[in-house]
């Protein structure tokens, strides 16, 4: 019986969890129409380059008209590298090759995609083929996904950011790998991933990098066992108040609420989730 106040109090959390996502989606209406207007009167400058780009991800971020809107999102992407190849702003046209890339991959376009690969910088190439990865770890309603394949690009990756001495893009790989590991009901494998980038970032002093891959590890799949799972959140939970981040402790304590209710301890689930509760009304 006790299972009951738990699942209410945690589905009050996720009424607040789903009215930020709609504020969200609210907000960034908000922007593109904001955007726009700047866009009225801007010059053919750095300043115009950054608001196309940024117009370009709003939309590229939408949900509700996907098809029109990743065109639409294209087309901007397209006129900010062309003045940014024009007025020579080259972090301008990284940041436009790269979404062009994000947008030919949600829309499955792998010739596109191909194509940009052959010519874009190392880091480019990098970041695309683990956008490339990701998106075959989604099973959708046009494709079923493909984590053979998307260990093969991470592994790419990872290599290439080796290559070019990019710490942070191998992490992201590592990571990633670790994510598919996990997927695939391999634990051990997947915690060993995680586990390198968490002691080089417990050695770099790096706290918020540390819980956010603690935090990934994990929150990828559900488990059965969930003591290790709840090791490595108390372990994030430590990390938010050291941090003193109240929104990632709210997360945090929900997580661990489902861990433990998905191992039976109700009345543990139900503290974490009132606390939850209690901070999220206060942010």
């Amino acid at each position: 019986m006790r299972q009951l106040p738990t699942i209410s109090l945690l589905l009050a959390i996720f009424q607040i969890i789903l009215l930020q996502a709609t504020q969200a989606q609210e907000t960034g209406s908000s922007e593109a129409i904001t955007i726009i207007k700047q866009l009225r009167s801007a010059n053919a400058d750095t300043a115009r380059v950054q608001m196309l780009l940024r117009l370009s991800t709003v939309y590229f971020n939408k949900t509700l008209n996907p098809i029109s809107d990743t065109d639409t999102a294209l087309v901007l992407a397209d006129q900010a590298l062309e003045l940014a190849q024009r007025i020579k702003f080259a972090s301008g046209e990284e940041d436009a090759i790269f979404l062009k890339g994000r947008i030919y991959i949600k829309q499955q376009n792998i010739v596109k995609l191909q194509q940009m690969l052959v010519n874009v910088s190392s880091e480019n190439r990098i970041k695309l083929l683990l956008e490339s990865g990701k998106s075959m770890l989604r099973t959708t309603y046009l494709k079923k996904s493909n984590r053979d394949s998307a260990i093969i690009l991470f592994q790419e990756a990872g290599k290439l950011s080796d290559r070019i001495a990019n710490r942070k893009l191998k992490e992201e790989s590592q990571c990633l790998l670790g994510v598919v590991y996990l997927l695939n009901g391999n634990w051990q494998q997947g915690k060993a991933y995680f586990m390198q980038v968490i002691e080089a970032r417990q050695k770099a002093g790096d706290k918020a990098g540390e819980l956010n891959a603690l935090l990934r590890m994990a929150t990828t799949v559900f488990c059965d066992d969930c003591t290790e799972n709840i090791t490595a959140l108390n372990r994030a939970l430590e990390l938010s108040h050291q941090l003193g981040d109240k929104s990632l402790e709210t997360l945090i304590r929900l997580q661990i609420g489902y861990k433990h209710l998905n191992d039976g301890n109700t009345g543990e689930a139900e503290e974490q989730a009132a606390v939850a509760l209690s901070i999220q009304r206060t942010i």
